[in-house]
């Protein structure tokens, strides 16, 4: 059948049906792909009820996050991210569970040189509680702006320098550790 040559009619009709089996088949992956998602946040939801919300916990979760994405130098606390979320949570936690004295607190910011930096320290502003008065000079990387990551407000580090509070949620989060290796 090689050598059969196909009208214009027939190959728009090859090339429809190709197109219509993609979007048949995207449909279903997708159908079971939102079923596996449904599943995982029922079994999510049922594992969340167990979980008890309560000081050790928050510590427990203040100590983590810091051993992840905060520095190891223990004379200060330096927790880096770019999370909005995650960085609401660490200062909450953190500010839930020790005497901070706000005023102490500085937050460094890198961003791109396409983001406003105004518009940027307002949003961190918001997202910390932190007066924009309190942010350090500004980190601008260079970019190509071939890209451009829609929504990233770029990538924060949270300044407090307290010895004793450093050095109790990292030898917490070693302590914390040790239970489970």
């Amino acid at each position: 059948v090689k050598d059969i040559k196909v009208s214009e009619i027939g190959l728009k009709r090859i090339e429809n049906r190709i197109l219509l089996s993609r979007m048949q088949s995207y449909a279903t992956n997708h159908g079971k792909k939102l079923n596996r998602i449904s599943k995982a946040n029922i079994e999510a939801n049922k594992l969340l009820n167990k979980v008890q919300i309560n000081n050790s916990l928050s510590l427990s979760l203040l100590a983590i996050m810091y051993w992840c994405e905060g520095s190891k130098e223990d004379r200060s606390i330096r927790f880096t991210n770019s999370d909005p979320n995650l960085i609401k949570m660490f200062l909450r936690i953190m500010r839930e569970n020790f005497q901070i004295d706000e005023k102490r607190i500085t937050i460094s910011l890198h961003i791109h040189d396409y983001h406003d930096e105004q518009q940027t320290i307002n949003f961190w502003s918001k997202i910390t509680s932190v007066p924009a008065i309190q942010f350090n000079k500004v980190f601008l990387k260079k970019s190509d702006h071939d890209y451009q990551k829609t929504g990233y407000k770029g990538c924060i580090r949270i300044n407090y320098h307290d010895e004793y509070i450093t050095r109790v949620i990292l030898l917490f989060a070693k302590k914390l550790m040790k239970l489970y290796i």
